[in-house]
């Protein structure tokens, strides 16, 4: 076993107005205890980058990040530049942004340490986590469904908008094979049953044949109609 009477206390701090160093923060002894020398043991290291420059990068996604220009008139703009721009100015240094072409390429240059970070709109999931570290929530992106609005047609086609087309045909096949069975089904003569049955071939054969009466036909129907109404009381 190892004994010692002193232990000395280090952080490393990436940027400095001397750039990246290691500063003794405090130092312990078995006479003296704890003995700091610096104010703050665990100092923020990311509160003032003094000046340093760090690499960034982005893709260009309007209205969050818009690059225009080629080579030395390269400019950007957009709301993540803007937002960049006030970080800048409030931490204290200056970046430069490496281009990259797809989602992945930027992702994978913050894994891989080629840039510090990178300002695109990415949504928090629990895998990204395990590789990035994220800031507060800037902005909430809702995402929803647009449909062109329908124009309006004509007044008598409304009746026939709800249902579609295969709805109206199946409608109309189903009226003519009902039409054809009553014409062509035997009327049972006396019994009430078949009044309705009888009264609609009726209907249906004077449509589809003309009206009997206009040529003076007696309509073999017309006497089942008759013979089918009750009598009256003596």
């Amino acid at each position: 076993m190892l004994l010692t009477n002193r232990c000395d206390m280090y952080v490393h701090l990436p940027y400095s107005p001397e750039g990246a160093r290691v500063e003794r923060v405090a130092f312990w002894t078995l006479t003296q205890g704890l003995h700091r020398t610096a104010a703050n043991l665990f100092p923020n290291k990311y509160a003032n980058f003094h000046g340093a420059l760090v690499k960034g990068t982005a893709l260009d996604f309007e209205p969050y990040w818009i690059t225009s220009g080629n080579g030395n008139t390269t400019s950007y703009s957009g709301m993540d530049y803007n937002l960049l721009v006030t970080f800048s100015e409030a931490l204290n240094f200056t970046f430069i942004t490496i281009p990259s072409h797809t989602w992945t390429e930027v992702t994978q240059q913050v894994v891989e340490r080629k840039s510090f970070f990178t300002t695109m709109a990415f949504v928090v999931l629990p895998n990204r986590c395990e590789q990035h570290d994220f800031t507060r929530m800037i902005t909430t992106t809702y995402m929803c469904f647009a449909m062109a609005k329908p124009k309006a047609g004509p007044g008598w086609l409304n009746f026939f908008y709800p249902l579609g087309s295969w709805v109206w045909l199946a409608a109309l096949a189903t009226t003519l094979v009902v039409c054809v069975a009553l014409v062509k089904s035997p009327a049972k003569g006396g019994h009430m049953s078949g009044i309705i049955p009888i009264a609609t071939a009726e209907v249906v054969r004077e449509y589809m044949q003309g009206d009997s009466r206009m040529t003076g036909a007696t309509s073999p129907t017309s006497a089942h109609l008759t013979l089918a109404k009750k009598k009256p009381a003596d």
